[in-house]
């Protein structure tokens, strides 16, 4: 009976060692899919879905840290690896690692929950996640310039054209910051783009002010749509009818911008999914 090799990953140990890979495939026949070593010896797997069978076999999903993994399989399977491959790093401690997946570099990071995920592209410490595309790049500024700011920046788009990934970084004047994403599948684009828009879930959990980012988050993005390259403003200076104090401090002073990188229709989209969600 023929079989057909529809996923391989090839572990070469450390890097740079001269030592054979050790190697697994996912093979499916007519009775469905097959294990094989790296020795030949082939086990049955349950399940007929390619992704299940993934996710319940360590041998095939586990990225380990230190490890020179190279990962082939169809585009279609790949663009669904970010929620199946697991990045494993000492005990207790952070995942750095590193893939080839059909030629392409692949890089762990760390989500808001403090799991570790691979995604697309490398980068290092603190750099943004590579998006193709990048719907759109939100900024937010708690005080003034002068006044060591609490800044976020957030943004979102597709890891994969299955997976959506949502980043956000975080500085404290100077004296400190974090990043994180979260990955989801891409299922509807209005849904997850105004969730992104209205709440910003994963800059928020990363926060260190003492409350939350705000924007008039639908006003904002009304603003980029008809603004010069799609990038909108807004601080609360806007929203007062005072006059300032001349001595204050600047601490009460907020800002956001938005900046969009969509077609008219997906702007279409989220306009029409914020009027079904605006009250009355």
């Amino acid at each position: 009976m023929s079989a057909t090799v529809v996923y391989e990953i090839a572990r070469f140990g450390t890097e740079g060692g001269d030592s054979p890979p050790y190697r697994v495939q996912l093979l499916v026949a007519d009775d469905g899919y097959r294990l094989r070593d790296t020795d030949g010896h082939e086990t049955p797997c349950e399940g007929t879905d390619i992704a299940a069978v993934i996710a319940s076999t360590p041998a095939l999903r586990e990225i380990r840290e230190g490890d020179q993994t190279e990962i082939t399989s169809g585009v279609e399977i790949e663009a669904r690896l970010p929620l199946l491959l697991i990045p494993v790093g000492d005990v207790g401690g952070s995942a750095e690692c590193h893939a080839s997946v059909n030629g392409a570099d692949w890089t762990s990071g760390e989500t808001v929950d403090g799991d570790f995920v691979m995604l697309p592209g490398y980068w290092g410490e603190g750099e943004e996640v590579g998006m193709n595309p990048c719907w759109a790049e939100g900024y937010y500024q708690q005080g003034q310039s002068w006044c060591n700011p609490l800044i976020g920046w957030t943004s979102i788009g597709l890891a994969t054209p299955a997976v959506v990934v949502e980043y956000a970084r975080h500085d404290y004047g100077g004296f400190g910051g974090g990043s994180a994403i979260a990955i989801r599948p891409f299922d509807d684009f209005a849904t997850v783009f105004v969730d992104w828009l209205l709440n910003a879930n994963v800059l928020e959990q990363i926060w260190k002010g003492d409350s939350p980012p705000y924007a008039p988050a639908a006003q904002l993005f009304s603003d980029a749509v008809v603004a010069g390259e799609h990038r909108g403003y807004w601080d609360n200076d806007q929203d007062e009818n005072q006059d300032c104090v001349e001595d204050d401090d600047g601490a009460d002073f907020a800002s956001a911008s938005l900046e969009l990188h969509l077609p008219q229709d997906l702007i279409d989209r989220v306009r029409a999914r914020l009027c079904d969600a605006a009250p009355g």
